[in-house]
């Protein structure tokens, strides 16, 4: 027997957290390029009263308006994409939500060039997307961690924050500091956030008895527990809404 299919699960919990850390490493890339953008030279502009100025030089109120763009992104996205996970799993939610993140987050470049609204645009999407995140913990845990492992589970997948920070931090660094110039962390996050969300469509699946990839003796693992815990529950709560019932 193939002993991947007896712990697919593992492949699936470290596959939502790379899935995950992509989200929100494309949302802080520009917290380590803030430096570099403001040194870039093709940024120069002339204005009409003829002074330069450099286009990705931004005031601290544009960074603020920047930074906020997500968070309103995030809190407007919030409750669409919840309703969206419980009406159609995570599976085509969370890989629409890693499309768009990777997206703007390759548009990013270009929008930084036209001008701060399409920005703002950029920046509003990616926090659309990150909104998908703290729900998709909860749907792969729900559905794939057997009982006794789902502190194991929640552990690994809240781990993206400083995973995204520690990795994005090193090779934005790097990049931006590169021949390639800071436009080339946008281009290397999102087509590695490409990568591992076509990953996802391919593994995932929100039902491990649906999936080819789980072995009858891991779905066992993943299920027998976890039912009987949940009909122990029920059983107890019908036991007591039966003596409520008596009572009267």
């Amino acid at each position: 027997m193939n002993p991947v299919k007896n712990r697919f699960r593992y492949l699936v919990v470290f596959l939502g957290l790379a899935c995950l850390t992509s989200i929100l490493s494309n949302y802080i890339i520009i917290n380590f390029t803030f430096i570099c953008m403001k040194d870039d030279p093709t940024g120069i502009e002339t204005s009409d009263n003829g002074t330069t100025y450099n286009r990705y030089d931004y005031s601290v109120a544009q960074k603020s308006a920047i930074v906020w763009a997500v968070a309103v992104g995030t809190i407007l996205g919030t409750g669409p994409i919840n309703y969206s996970y419980v009406r159609y799993g995570a599976r085509i939610p969370f890989f629409i939500a890693g499309m768009v993140s990777a997206i703007a987050t390759i548009l990013t470049p270009f929008g930084a060039y036209l001008g701060l609204p399409y920005l703002l645009a950029l920046r509003f999407a990616q926090g659309l997307a990150y909104s998908a995140d703290f729900a998709a913990i909860g749907i792969i845990c729900v559905r794939w961690a057997p009982l006794a492992q789902t502190g194991l589970f929640i552990s690994i997948l809240t781990s993206f924050s400083p995973a995204a920070t520690v990795m994005t931090n090193a090779a934005s660094g790097w990049l931006c500091k590169s021949s390639y110039g800071w436009q080339s962390a946008f281009y290397v996050h999102g087509i590695a956030g490409f990568l591992i969300f076509a990953a996802w469509i391919y593994f995932y699946n929100d039902d491990p008895q649906f999936s080819s990839k789980v072995s009858a003796k891991e779905l066992t693992t993943i299920q027998k527990i976890k039912h009987k815990h949940i009909s122990k529950e029920i059983h107890l709560f019908l036991i007591g809404r039966y003596a409520r019932i008596e009572s009267f």
